[in-house]
């Protein structure tokens, strides 16, 4: 026993299963000697004894931080973002006219205040212009018109029933119906022969009262109710009579003594001469109604008749129309001609 115990290391304990070693005291407690790195520390043999064993203390385990997830970024809007840059543009634009306008101001009321330069201008030496002699005009034959005058033309006649549009309307007829009271003959030739359109045969015009009898001691015939007749007596004529159109029309009525022998031809050529009218001539003859001579001027603007040695002159005269409307009219009046007694002083 005695050589056991001599035999005994420094750091080692016998005990009843055998020699243990203890751990140095030098490292006990878990120390280290000085240079040394340090070591994990291990269990000693007396936490084993009597079969209780102890578990190493286990060291924790690292701990693996889960990455926390970071909140999206909102989205932009692009439509906000464009809505904001228009609205920001409008109010620095806004603000540059205001900045201009307030500029300019500031400059006119600077400009006001300026006096205003004086100009001398010297005066010019006065010249004498002479005035411009006017060009004669030459002045157009007699029976030619006007210079440039355009022809007449005649009046709208959409049914051509012989009476214009504006005649039908003088009348009461129908200007889309030739025949408006459909008694078989055509408006034109009704009124041309004192005939009412808008009533069948015998119907006259005069007893509708759209027509009126001129009655004077000397002749008597048929106008439109409607137009106005003025009378004058004027030498050499014994009766100068104008009739007024309402459109500006008018239709002139002279009468005078033939003379001793004289023809209806002889006369018409006597007032070409006189009115310088070459016009007067281009006539075709006929007798009228009444069974009177008659010489109408074959663009039916002058009538010239022989009515017992007293000559009776119809003029139709356009005014300053250009449209010959009341030609059947005018027809009308000439073929009613009569005379009314002996023609007086």
């Amino acid at each position: 026993m005695a050589n056991n115990e001599q035999a005994t290391p420094k750091d080692a304990v016998r005990t009843d299963i055998g020699m243990i070693h203890v751990m140095p005291a030098v490292y006990q407690g878990g120390k280290m000697p000085e240079g040394s790195k340090a070591a994990e520390p291990r269990l000693s043999l007396s936490h084993r004894v009597e079969g209780h064993e102890q578990k190493k203390p286990m060291s924790p385990q690292p701990q693996v931080k889960q990455p926390v997830a970071k909140p999206l970024p909102p989205k932009k809007n692009p439509h906000k973002r464009r809505i904001l840059l228009m609205v920001g543009g409008g109010v620095v634009f806004a603000l540059m006219i205001v900045v201009l306008v307030v500029f300019l101001t500031s400059r006119s009321a600077e400009t006001d205040e300026l006096p205003a330069p004086v100009v001398i201008i010297p005066e010019a030496p006065s010249v004498v212009v002479p005035e411009p002699v006017p060009e004669p005009v030459p002045e157009p034959e007699p029976g030619q018109g006007e210079p440039f005058m355009k022809e007449p033309t005649s009046g709208r006649d959409t049914d051509s029933d012989g009476l214009s549009d504006v005649e039908e309307r003088l009348y009461g007829s129908n200007p889309r119906l030739p025949d408006t009271d459909r008694d078989g003959f055509l408006d034109g030739n009704e009124v041309f022969h004192q005939y009412d359109p808008m009533t069948p045969d015998p119907a006259e015009l005069f007893d509708r009262g759209v027509v009126s009898w001129f009655e004077q001691p000397l002749v008597v015939f048929l106008y439109p109710s409607v137009w106005k007749p003025s009378v004058a007596f004027e030498p050499p004529f014994f009766l100068n009579l104008v009739i007024e159109v309402p459109s500006g029309e008018r239709v002139t009525v002279n009468t005078s003594r033939m003379a001793d022998g004289s023809s209806l031809r002889m006369e018409l050529e006597r007032m070409a001469e006189e009115e310088k009218d070459p016009k007067i001539l281009d006539v075709e003859y006929s007798k009228s109604k009444a069974g009177y001579e008659l010489a109408m001027q074959k663009d039916q603007m002058r009538a010239t008749l022989a009515v017992d040695g007293l000559l009776v002159v119809f003029r139709y005269e356009l005014g300053e129309k250009n449209t010959i409307d009341f030609v059947q009219t005018f027809q009308m009046m000439v073929n009613s001609l009569d005379t009314a007694s002996e023609p007086g002083d």
